[in-house]
């Protein structure tokens, strides 16, 4: 079982009628989050000497953390 984000959450949490209200903006959250996370897996694969501590890819990561797709 993968884990889940903040807002796949808060998603989760919500009625199936605030979903489908909601759908757009629930889709650009869950797009602007996974890309905060890719971005922020990305720019810690170096440490302070610039040696690699972290050989996956932010998507890699992602996708292995939190199931690969958006709810």
């Amino acid at each position: 079982m993968s884990k889940q984000t903040a807002v796949q959450i808060l998603v989760e949490s919500m009625t199936t009628s605030d979903v489908s209200f909601y759908s757009k903006e629930i889709a650009i959250a869950l797009q602007m989050e996974r890309e905060q996370i890719v971005e922020a897996c990305n720019s810690q694969k170096n440490d302070y000497r610039g040696m690699p501590t972290y050989n996956k890819s932010g998507e890699q990561y992602y996708n292995e953390t939190y199931g690969g797709q958006d709810e």
